[in-house]
């Protein structure tokens, strides 16, 4: 698929495990509804036969994460977010979650670093503090939430994510609470927060109902959103609208 002028050089990336592949009809028919044309590439690693044809069918471009990039202690497909940013085709980079429901154009997400003569990562704040369960911040650190990450493949802190993954899962819940220490531990590290609308959090739906009406991205966390997101497909299916 060749891609048009105002996605030159940029994708979204995404990827799962077999423990994941239920979503991808899911967010396949909510992200090609608003982004018909958006390059999209997937990454993932012993990918079956209906999943290739799912893709192909949907106009993605699978790539594998080679085992090299594995370790035996990796718990769960979240941790290799920084591992297929960096092996995308495109330089201009964004991920998203299975679990987010893409409800408008994400070319917004491209444009946010744009500008910028710096490497960037635009992210948006997860629970606050006193909400977040594991409670381990430091005083003053940011917890962000890695669902939806604007950046550039070649940014240097990716592979010092990827590292410290390696190093520090043992000590925290998931990959994002890794990044926002690293963000913390280096605050030169340019952050330009994403404004809610692009990355609207499921909780915030709850405590606002107003944010659902302007969500362009609303993102179904927890386990409470697959439950939610599994009454959607099932309701899809039921209409005819996914295989």
């Amino acid at each position: 698929m060749d891609k048009p002028q105002e996605y030159k050089d940029s994708a979204v990336i995404i990827g799962c495990d077999a423990s994941q592949y239920w979503l991808l009809p899911w967010w396949l028919y909510h992200f090609r509804r608003t982004n018909p044309t958006c390059p999209v590439e997937f990454f993932g690693q012993d990918i079956p036969e209906v999943v290739y044809e799912l893709l192909h069918r949907n106009q993605v471009q699978v790539r594998l994460i080679p085992t090299s990039d594995n370790t035996a202690s990796w718990k769960s497909w979240w941790y290799m977010k920084p591992s297929a940013l960096r092996r995308a085709e495109a330089r201009r980079v964004l991920w998203v979650d299975l679990d987010c429901q893409v409800l408008a154009s994400v070319a917004p997400l491209f444009s946010v670093g744009e500008t910028e003569t710096e490497p960037y990562l635009g992210l948006r704040r997860d629970l606050p503090a006193e909400k977040y369960w594991s409670r381990n911040l430091c005083e003053g650190e940011r917890n962000y939430n890695s669902g939806v990450i604007a950046t550039l493949r070649d940014h240097p802190i990716l592979e010092i994510w990827q590292d410290a993954i390696q190093l520090g899962q043992g000590w925290f819940h998931g990959d994002q609470d890794i990044l926002s220490r690293l963000l913390f531990l280096d605050p030169s590290t340019l952050v330009i927060e994403l404004p809610k609308e692009l990355h609207t959090l499921r909780w915030e739906v709850h405590e606002d109902k107003k944010d659902l009406a302007t969500a362009k991205l609303l993102h179904w966390t927890g386990p409470g959103g697959k439950e939610g997101i599994k009454n959607q497909l099932n309701a899809l299916r039921a209409a005819g609208q996914i295989r």
